[in-house]
């Protein structure tokens, strides 16, 4: 098995405490430690907790453009949206207590000041509605939806669900209302279907 670079090991293991705790309870102390690494190896890859955040961001973007992530994001069919969606139930499974999904819980932690960061996260959840929308348009094209679906906003519906499905999971320590946001988004969708 290849050795991972010390720059890739901070960078995955803050991905992990930033996905459990959060950016704001995740010291530079608290990655240093659970990735066996020091300050002096940190501030020569990142410079700085926001650069850090920001690799973090690449690679998770990265690793999703690249089909490396256990989510498919070619969805080419109604079994692939129901996967897409019952993928978030899936991985919370791994996980001892709900997590929200890690961009969403990032993202949600910026404050104003911080725009790049903002605009890399933005970036990803547009990558994401894409693959909704094409999926939405080419079902609009093939007479599966009524002509005046905004497939558009129906993507923005589909990720707005999940992300509310998890955090309220998260907050509530409680996989009940994600598998109902989920359950009612699919519902949803089969009713709007011609």
């Amino acid at each position: 098995m290849p050795k991972i670079s010390t720059k890739n090991k901070i960078v995955a293991v803050a991905l992990d405490l930033f996905h459990e705790n959060g950016i704001n309870a995740t010291s530079v102390d608290d990655i240093l430690e659970a990735s066996a690494t020091g300050k002096s190896q940190f501030y020569y890859y990142f410079k700085s907790k926001e650069g850090l955040i920001s690799a973090v961001l690449e690679s998770f973007f990265k690793f999703i453009r690249l089909d490396a992530s256990p989510i498919n994001h070619e969805i080419s069919s109604w079994e692939d949206l129901e996967d897409f969606f019952n993928f978030f139930l899936t991985m919370n499974k791994r996980f001892d207590k709900p997590r929200a999904c890690p961009l969403g819980f990032i993202g949600a932690e910026l404050n104003s000041s911080q725009v790049e960061l903002s605009k890399q996260v933005n970036e990803i959840f547009d990558y994401m509605k894409l693959a909704l929308k094409k999926f939405f348009d080419k079902a609009k094209k093939n007479g599966d939806f009524k002509k005046n679906i905004d497939t558009d906003s129906l993507a923005d519906f589909c990720l707005a669900i999940l992300q509310g499905g998890l955090m309220t999971s998260k907050i509530r320590q409680d996989i009940k209302p994600l598998k109902a946001s989920i359950k009612h988004a699919l519902k949803y969708l089969a009713i709007i279907r011609s």
